[in-house]
């Protein structure tokens, strides 16, 4: 007999099992042989074959992953029933970390402090000598630019029109300015502040040396700065020297008057010049 099937390698599996199902009917319609029903088992049989052995596959890797999970179980609980060692560790963690802080701490402490010894060897080995003569100058260019003033002054008044010894003096006068401001900028490159405190201000004697007194109009005024004579300068908040300046007093009997000089010797109202 004829096999009029179509090629297996042409079609699916659904093709496949629909034309055996049709073919068995043709054939269990008509006087079918035994050999024939048994030819479409085998046929049927061999189509499956595939489908078996794929399932067979997929219930063998199925054990080995349940085996993996067990073996993954297993470990992950030897691991959770030791945390007596996990814990120790963590601790003597715990114990490097304030160390570690302590000795961080210690070193910033030792390092402030020998950047204060190092500032202080050189402020005084090097620049408080340097700064004492600068201050000194200073004080003489003040001085002299105080007198060139006063001259010009005096001079300004006798000949309002002017001469020629008026216009040498006001260009020596701003020479001098010019050298005062330059060693103001000397000063402020060294970290040298230098200060003057306002008319009306309060008197500080921390900072302030009281050369005089002047009577005050009011009981408020009492204690306040009038003027200042010599300016203050300091390094890095270290006073070099303090700011000499002329104070108010107030005294209600006191008459107005000139200014009154502060007596010689020890006094409360008044702080000695700091060394420089």
């Amino acid at each position: 007999m004829a096999d009029d099937r179509p090629n297996r390698e042409s079609l699916d599996f659904t093709d496949e099992m629909q034309h055996l199902a049709r073919e068995a009917q043709a054939r269990s319609t008509g006087a079918g042989s035994r050999s024939e029903r048994a030819e479409i088992l085998q046929a049927v049989g061999q189509l499956v074959r595939p489908l078996a052995q794929e399932i067979e596959n997929i219930k063998r890797a199925n054990s080995e992953i349940a085996l993996m999970l067990t073996a993954l179980g297993k470990s992950i609980n030897a691991q959770q029933s030791t945390p007596p060692a996990l814990e120790n560790i963590s601790q003597q963690i715990g114990r490097l970390g304030s160390v570690e802080s302590a000795n961080s701490k210690l070193f910033d402490a030792l390092h402030t402090e020998l950047k204060g010894y190092k500032d202080n060897f050189l402020f005084d080995a090097l620049q408080k000598p340097f700064i004492r003569d600068m201050v000194s100058l200073f004080d003489d260019f003040s001085a002299v630019h105080e007198q060139l003033e006063a001259r010009v002054r005096h001079l300004c008044a006798a000949w309002p029109e002017g001469n020629e010894e008026i216009t040498f003096l006001q260009a020596q006068t701003g020479n001098v300015e010019n050298q005062i401001a330059h060693m103001i900028e000397v000063f402020l490159r060294m970290e040298v502040v230098l200060s003057r405190t306002p008319v009306g201000a309060p008197a500080d004697k921390r900072t302030h040396r009281i050369v005089a007194f002047e009577p005050a109009a009011t009981e408020a005024e009492d204690g306040l700065v009038a003027r200042s004579t010599k300016p203050g300068f300091s390094w890095r908040e270290r006073a070099i020297r303090p700011e000499e300046i002329v104070a108010r007093r107030w005294k209600p009997s006191a008459g107005a008057g000139a200014s009154t000089p502060v007596p010689e010797g020890p006094q409360t109202n008044s702080i000695p010049p700091t060394a420089v």
